[in-house]
């Protein structure tokens, strides 16, 4: 299990224009929890598996792994012959009904299983009372677990401005629509004080 740690933005800072319309956030329970709930969430998710590719991990990717039957080869050292064989056609026929229910059953999305199982190694949480969310990650090796906490951290960070950023390219395109609507009306004016003067001497 690897941790990183990230911690939200409390100070007062005008570095950008995105300050003036969207503040940082309040520290509250409640939006901690809304922060911790999006570390968790399908979308983050699927960021990481593309940006580390996944979905070539046979760690995460259950089609990848192979199952040779090298476990029931070891029971067989210790079962009857009789009892291993009768495993084996138990097994058979259970792989032949999953078929069978697989076959009727709608192919499921590609990426569902892998983000699934890339969600039972997330754990995030509050550090006490602090502004800063502990963000820990568990895999099979060490560098793995790693590289995931470390990118699923930057990924969060990352959605954090883009939200930013979107939110403030928003508010500068209502304003110069509203830049040129009042240009028109103040043009419109001026050309109304013209013709009064040249009616009016």
């Amino acid at each position: 299990t690897a941790v990183s740690t990230v911690m939200l933005e409390t100070r007062p800072w005008q570095v950008t224009e995105a300050q003036a319309v969207i503040p940082g956030l309040p520290l509250d329970a409640a939006v901690i929890a809304g922060e911790v709930e999006v570390l968790h969430s399908r979308q983050l998710a699927h960021t990481v598996v593309d940006r580390l590719n996944l979905r070539e991990h046979p760690e995460f990717n259950p089609d990848l792994v192979e199952d040779d039957g090298s476990w029931l080869a070891a029971l067989s050292e210790y079962w009857p012959t009789e009892l291993t064989a009768y495993a084996q056609g138990l097994l058979n026929g259970l792989e032949s009904e999953e078929d069978q229910i697989a076959a009727a059953a709608p192919e499921p999305r590609p990426d569902k299983k892998v983000i699934d199982e890339f969600l039972k190694g997330v754990a995030a949480d509050q550090v006490g009372q602090s502004p800063v969310i502990r963000v820990a990650f568990t895999a099979g090796d060490p560098w793995t677990a790693a590289k995931v906490a470390n990118t699923l951290a930057e990924s969060y960070i990352d959605s954090q401005l883009d939200s930013k950023s979107a939110v403030t390219r928003q508010a500068n395109k209502w304003l110069q629509s509203r830049i040129a609507e009042l240009r028109a009306q103040v043009e419109a004016s001026e050309r109304a004080i013209e013709e009064f003067r040249a009616r009016s001497g």
